[in-house]
């Protein structure tokens, strides 16, 4: 069984459906759920499929090299405009700031030793230090600037 006979894509809504019976899902039906990590997984024929990967396939016609982004960053919004194939390096530059970060902005910690703000950014695995600053604003404001010239359409501010 192959699963494009099973289940049908919208692009313009990101919703896939049950083209037929398959199991105790019903034709017409909204295929899959969503998952503990945010993602859209259904189950078909004992393997598990993530709802993004699934629709790139079922739009192109080829399954993803490496990985899918999220370009909004929600996990559930398998718009296919919202799809793009990245490598993992890609698709982590689009993550937002930590949980525990207290400066408020990515790429910025606060350096309690003096007091002041160090940006930083990841280029190739490599951390990069872009400087010390008096402001979360002014650190801030030198990622922005690394981030647009590294990480162009992947980058995350």
């Amino acid at each position: 069984m192959k699963i494009e006979d099973y289940i049908r894509y919208q692009p313009e809504s990101g919703l896939l459906f049950w083209k037929r019976d398959y199991a105790r899902q019903l034709g017409g039906n909204r295929a899959g759920r969503i998952g503990s990590l945010g993602y859209i997984v259904l189950y078909f024929e004992k393997k598990y499929w993530f709802g993004h990967r699934l629709a790139w396939y079922l739009a192109t016609g080829n399954h993803p090299k490496e990985q899918i982004d999220h370009i909004n960053g929600d996990r559930a919004d398998n718009r296919l405009i919202n799809l793009r194939e990245a490598s993992h390096g890609e698709n982590n530059r689009n993550r937002g700031a930590h949980k525990d970060n207290i400066s408020g902005y990515k790429g910025v910690s606060y350096m309690k030793r003096d007091g002041r703000y160090k940006a930083r950014i990841n280029i190739n695995k490599t951390c990069v230090n872009l400087g010390h600053f008096d402001t979360a604003l002014e650190a801030h404001k030198a990622y922005c600037d690394a981030v647009e010239r590294y990480h162009g359409k992947f980058a995350k501010i």
